[in-house]
């Protein structure tokens, strides 16, 4: 017998399954939309941290300023018989300077601590020569608009121009107790002059404390109850070791050194915050300068982007004084 054989044909071809182009495409744009997606949700987060670090920021340094003029102005040397330069009034002359366009100055004796580069420890009184600026030129330790502290201190013993604490008592057409014994003529240096609403001096012991605060101004609360850019109640003209004052009220604008970058003219933005003006009792510089911000194209009036002006932030703080030492 012959052995059989059967026919054996090709095996099956397997059946491989892929993927159309639609498919494909499909997949891909579902890809690139969850890609767009995480994108948006990380620049989003990442510009909300950055927005919170700036706020955080401009926070701590408003409270080290706040607290280095709580500690100046609580220590204020207020006799009435003791020079200042202030706004709406010097104390030994009516309105002089006058209201202080622009941003404020103040200079004042306090028993706050004092530098010095030419004085020992022995030499140093206990009084020193205090004040605030903003610094508009750029400096090697500062960028222009730039709150600076004078902290100058002063030697019990007479100096060159009377600069002594014996020459505290400030000088008047009636009695003048030596040449020299104002602030505004026995520190020149370091007050500058009236004509640059005394912002000019050029003295070393000028500290940045804000480098990003661009706007600083001040008024008063006196004691009858209202707001006002003179530290007198009339018929009083002069300071006189402010007895009419009750509170001191400082406010300042920062711009973070990010946002300066796209604020090319510091100057006009700092003259769109108005100056401390009282049509409206209730209105002080903090709400006043928020209105100006929040108000429609304030950002294009001054000519910095949105986002800049977006990231201004404002502080104001009251200083109540202890006057019952006056004299």
């Amino acid at each position: 017998m012959r052995p059989s054989f059967s026919q054996v044909g090709n095996p099956p071809r397997s059946t491989v399954s892929g993927f159309t182009i639609l498919e494909l495409l499909a997949a891909m744009a579902v890809l690139a939309l969850l890609v767009v997606m995480v994108a948006q949700i990380t620049s989003s987060a990442s510009a909300t941290v950055s927005r919170s670090r700036k706020h955080m920021d401009a926070d701590s340094q408003a409270r080290a300023i706040f607290d280095r003029v709580a500690t100046d102005i609580g220590k204020m040397v207020k006799r009435g018989d003791v020079d200042c330069i202030v706004k709406g009034s010097n104390c030994d002359a009516p309105n002089n300077p006058p209201a202080m366009p622009g941003n404020d100055a103040m200079f004042f004796f306090s028993e706050a601590p004092g530098y010095s580069s030419t004085l020992t420890s022995t030499q140093k009184s206990p009084v020193t020569l205090v004040g605030y600026r903003i610094n508009e030129a750029a400096t090697a330790s500062a960028p222009a608009y730039a709150l600076e502290r004078l902290a100058s201190a002063i030697p019990w013993e007479t100096g060159t121009g009377g600069n002594g604490v014996a020459f505290l008592t400030r000088a008047s057409a009636a009695s003048a107790p030596a040449p020299g014994s104002t602030i505004a003529t026995g520190w020149g240096n370091s007050v500058g002059t009236i004509g640059g609403n005394y912002k000019d001096g050029s003295s070393t012991d000028f500290q940045a404390i804000g480098e990003g605060v661009f706007r600083f101004e001040y008024c008063y609360l006196l004691k009858d109850g209202t707001f006002s850019n003179t530290p007198f109640i009339v018929p009083h003209t002069t300071a006189r070791g402010m007895q009419d004052v009750s509170a001191i009220v400082v406010a300042f604008a920062i711009l973070d050194s990010t946002s300066r970058k796209i604020a090319p003219d510091l100057k006009k933005l700092s003259d769109a915050l108005p100056d401390a003006l009282f049509a409206s009792p209730s209105t002080l510089m903090a709400e006043a300068w928020k209105n100006a911000i929040a108000s429609p194209g304030f950002a294009s009036s001054v000519g910095i982007p949105q986002l800049a002006a977006g990231q201004v932030r404002v502080y104001q703080r009251f200083f109540y004084l202890n006057n019952k030492d006056t004299l």
